[in-house]
C-alpha cells in the first residue's frame, strides 16, 4: 500500500492522503486531534494520486482515475473534472496564492486553470517541468532547456512576458524543483536517479549551495 500525504496549509488539523483502505484508491482526510479518517472521493484515485491543498484549505487537487485532474470542493462536497493527461504519474500541481488558479504542465504547455471561471490560459514552453507560483501571484518558476538543450530554471510573468533564465547550469538535468514558501529560495536535485544530489539557490544573491546527504548520493524528494 502506497500513501501520499498533504498537510493542510492553515494549521495542522487535517492531513489529506491517498489510500486503498476502502477497496479502491481514493483521497482521505485524517483529523489529527479527533483521530478520525474520512473518505472524500469514491473510486476516483490511483496509486500515484497526490493531494495538493489550496492555500485557503477549501479545495484539494489531484490526478486520479484515467489520468484526470480532479478538484475537490470540500465545503460543498463536489468534485470537478478539470483536465486529462497522457501520463498520470509524476504530475506536479501548484496552486496560486489566491487559491483560484492551478498551474501545471501538459505536453509542451504551461497551463494556468481558473477553478472559479473554468477558463484556461496556455503558455507554450517545450519540455518544461515543475511550474509553480511565486507568493506574489504574478510570476512563475519552472525548469526548461535553454537554447543549447541544457536544463535551466526560469522565471516569467503569468502572461508569458519577461521570461528570465536564473541559473547557469552546465551539468545534468535539474529535477524536483521546489520554491520555498516565501519565494526566496529554490531547491532541486541533480542529475538523475542513480546519483541525486540536493542543491538550493538563494534567489536574492544567486548563490548555489549543496545540501549534504547520504554517502551514496541517493537523495530524493526534498521538501521545504
Amino acid at each position: 500500500m502506497q500513501h501520499f500525504y498533504g498537510i493542510r496549509p492553515k494549521g495542522e488539523e487535517w492531513i489529506a492522503y491517498t489510500s486503498n483502505r476502502g477497496g479502491s484508491y481514493d483521497i482521505w482526510l485524517y483529523h489529527l486531534t479527533q483521530r478520525v479518517d474520512t473518505q472524500v472521493t469514491s473510486g476516483l484515485g490511483e496509486s500515484f494520486s497526490i493531494p495538493f491543498w489550496s492555500p485557503d484549505s477549501r479545495r484539494i487537487a489531484f490526478v486520479g482515475r484515467n489520468r484526470i485532474l480532479f478538484v475537490i470542493q470540500l465545503m460543498e462536497g463536489a468534485v470537478a473534472r478539470i483536465d486529462q493527461f497522457a501520463e498520470g504519474l509524476g504530475v506536479f500541481l501548484s496552486w496560486s496564492p489566491d487559491s483560484q488558479h492551478l498551474a501545471y504542465i501538459k505536453q509542451d504547455d504551461i497551463m494556468l486553470y481558473n477553478v472559479i471561471t473554468h477558463q484556461a490560459q496556455r503558455i507554450n514552453e517545450p519540455a518544461a517541468t515543475d511550474v509553480q507560483w511565486f507568493p506574489s501571484g504574478t510570476a512563475l518558476l519552472f525548469q526548461a532547456p535553454d537554447s543549447d538543450g541544457i536544463s535551466q530554471l526560469f522565471v516569467m510573468q503569468t502572461d508569458g512576458a519577461a521570461r528570465q533564465q536564473i541559473t547557469q547550469n552546465t551539468e545534468g538535468r535539474l529535477n524536483h524543483v521546489r520554491l520555498s514558501p516565501d519565494g526566496t529560495f529554490v531547491l532541486y536535485t541533480t542529475p538523475g536517479v542513480s546519483i541525486s544530489i540536493i542543491f538550493t539557490i538563494d534567489l536574492t544573491t544567486g548563490s548555489v549551495f549543496e545540501v549534504m546527504g547520504g554517502p551514496l548520493g541517493r537523495n530524493y524528494n526534498p521538501a521545504w
